[in-house]
């Protein structure tokens, strides 16, 4: 037998079977085991294969570690593959400082599995092994003269700190855009996106001696930072990889294959200069410049920033004029003043126009 519903003025025809609810038969205990069950092929595959995994960060702990033979009590940043907690000692995070990575919560943070505790729920993982392990992969693939997406890990008043495949890298105002900018924290966030092009690229050969890029320092929480807690020491075995226990339904392998295109930390050492610009990618003004700009003529502008040397006044996007500071005759300018600029010399090969401030609206 059917039922008939009306709907936005028309019949339609359901069967009385299309509305029953599936059943299911499975416990709450049940379906915990098979996410523990999942969870644990999660982990035992990523430590397998090589793989970096991302989490947040949800905790900041401090707690036993085996190291060396020897039970140290390390902080450690808190994450989870399911019900099963992970944790990065400060040692092998990556961060720099210790304060550093109490300011991290909440934040993602990349890693490797290196260690497990079955019968305790646990993994131990390292940021810096996956920090190295990305930027090898990042310098394979990149080429002097790309264009690439950057995320700005973090803005100073004149340089941005990006991130580009794990790879940090320190853009210079100068090197943002085309005209003057005075303060880089009035138009960029941390976590935006822009696009810059590789402009040297510098790969140091086998056997020289180079640093491994340090990773990124992060950007603090607006929120206090949380209180290391304390926790239960951690079995010897969670560093073991001699034996590994099996999960039920999933084969675990004793050994670790690297994958032929993985780039090892010796690989990582050898390559570490990268330089980029935003700059370049921005179209040039100064043909149009050199025809629409006259020397002894007056153009109206905007006060783009005030320095020591003098007034930067924006004409249009990409030239401004380096004015002397103005007298009292016109008052004072500040950053945002529309004015009147007289210019008093284009010099076309070095990009640079200078005047005098005659009047302010």
């Amino acid at each position: 037998m059917a039922e008939t519903l009306q709907k936005n003025g028309s019949l339609n025809k359901y069967s009385l079977t299309d509305v029953l609810v599936d059943i299911v038969s499975e416990s709450p205990e049940e379906l915990a085991a098979q996410q523990l069950k999942e969870a644990w092929e999660e982990v035992y595959a990523a430590r397998q294969n090589n793989e970096i995994l991302k989490a947040e960060i949800v905790g900041i702990e401090t707690n036993s570690i085996p190291s060396g033979g020897t039970i140290k009590e390390m902080l450690c940043a808190i994450v989870y593959i399911g019900p099963i907690k992970g944790m990065i000692p400060f040692e092998m995070s990556g961060y720099e400082k210790p304060h550093e990575l109490r300011e991290a919560w909440g934040r993602e943070i990349i890693f490797k599995v290196i260690g497990l505790d079955r019968e305790s729920n646990l993994f131990i993982a390292s940021g810096k092994d996956a920090i190295s392990h990305l930027q090898g992969l990042t310098w394979d693939r990149i080429s002097e003269g790309d264009t690439v997406r950057a995320k700005i890990s973090r803005v100073n008043n004149r340089s941005l700190i990006l991130d580009i495949g794990a790879i940090p890298v320190v853009l210079p105002v100068d090197e943002v855009s085309r005209g003057w900018i005075d303060n880089l924290k009035d138009h960029y966030k941390e976590d935006e996106v822009i696009k810059v092009k590789i402009t040297r690229m510098v790969k140091k050969e086998k056997g020289d001696s180079a640093p491994i890029l340090r990773p990124l320092r992060p950007i603090a929480a607006n929120k206090e930072a949380t209180e290391p807690l304390a926790a239960p020491a951690i079995s010897e075995e969670l560093l073991t990889t001699e034996k590994e226990p099996s999960v039920e339904g999933f084969t675990v392998s004793t050994s670790i294959e690297e994958p032929a295109t993985i780039s090892s930390e010796e690989a990582v050492q050898q390559k570490c200069v990268l330089e980029v610009s935003a700059k370049v990618l921005i179209p040039d003004p100064w043909p149009e410049c050199v025809n629409r700009f006259r020397k002894g003529s007056s153009y109206p502008g905007t006060v783009s920033g005030v320095v020591e040397y003098g007034v930067f006044v924006k004409l249009i996007d990409g030239v401004d004029v380096l004015c002397r500071h103005t007298n009292t005759k016109v008052g004072k300018v500040t950053k945002g003043s529309k004015v009147l600029v007289r210019i008093s010399d284009i010099q076309a090969d070095e990009k640079k126009v200078s005047g005098k401030i005659t009047e302010r609206r």
